[in-house]
């Protein structure tokens, strides 16, 4: 299953077979966490695990049921790309064109209750439009239940 807005070939997936290895490694690390349960809770995901990804990943907040989101982490190579710190900032105060895949890719998350992958051949990042993404987003839970956080691993093609 597939879902393009109309946005410069942003895609939302639910088949999970990413192009790059390190979003295939990540997507295990949360099934083995996940073990036996819906979700796996944040507690059980530890950072220092995936020391590669760590600059390329971002923490959501789930907020209101989905109406929004509040970032609670940005990878340094993100922040670096955005050019200003976003975390603790909600995904409504962020520039429109990366908020609104931002956006698009959580509420997929919640919608499906499950990991989605979203691809781009444009990047909505300021000055990386030159180049595709590709992200891993995974839902977390505090009560094994309810999605509270996501979790996203989004990498620029170009850029390690």
């Amino acid at each position: 299953m597939s879902n393009t807005p109309p946005d410069d070939n942003f895609c939302i997936i639910t088949q999970l077979d990413f192009r790059r290895p390190e979003l295939n490694t990540f997507l295990e690390y949360w099934l083995n966490k996940r073990a036996d349960r819906i979700f796996p809770r944040r507690s059980e995901i530890n950072p220092a695990e995936f020391p590669k990804l760590l600059p390329w990943i971002n923490m959501y907040d789930v907020l209101d049921g989905g109406r929004d989101f509040r970032v609670r982490i940005c990878g340094t190579a993100l922040t670096e790309v955005i050019g200003f710190e976003v975390g603790g900032k909600l995904v409504s105060e962020i520039d429109p064109p990366i908020a609104r895949r931002i956006k698009l890719t959580l509420q997929a998350v919640l919608e499906m209750r499950a990991p989605i992958r979203a691809t781009t051949s444009r990047s909505a990042l300021p000055g990386q439009d030159f180049q595709g993404s590709e992200a891993c987003a995974l839902p977390l839970s505090s009560d094994g239940t309810d999605i509270d956080i996501i979790i996203v691993a989004s990498l620029l093609d170009t850029r390690k």
